[in-house]
Order: structure tokens, then sequence, then C-alpha cells
């Protein structure tokens, strides 16, 4: 199931959810930082992913959690 979830501060995710936590595969928008887009776990970037800055720079790697 996609999910759609705007955040008070303007930024939106669509994607799976497990939990109320994004899980498996989603999109982020953040209005401050730019995108990611690709696995998450427990709400966190966790696999194969890419982000996009404000500034246009891409990074595409395999995401860790901490």
């Amino acid at each position: 199931i996609i999910n759609k979830i705007r955040i008070d501060n303007g930024d939106h995710y669509i994607g799976e959810l497990i939990d109320g936590n994004y899980n498996g595969q989603g999109f982020y928008f953040s209005k401050k930082n730019g995108t990611y887009e690709g696995g998450w776990k427990d709400g966190k970037a966790e696999g194969i992913g890419k982000t996009v800055d404000g500034k246009g720079n891409v990074l595409i790697g395999n995401f860790k959690q901490d």
C-alpha cells in the first residue's frame, strides 16, 4: 500500500509504512534539504537510495542506519 503523508513543515513522504514508520520503498521531499528516494527501515534511509540536495547535487548509494 502506498501512503501519502504531509508533514506540518511542508515536507512530504510517499511510500510504504509499517507501524507508522517509513519502511520499504518511498520518496521523501524536504523543503530545506532536497529529496531522498529509496529504501527505508524504521523511519530512516536504509538500502539503495538516491538523494538530491537543494543545489542539485546527487548522491546514489547504499544507505545504512547509524
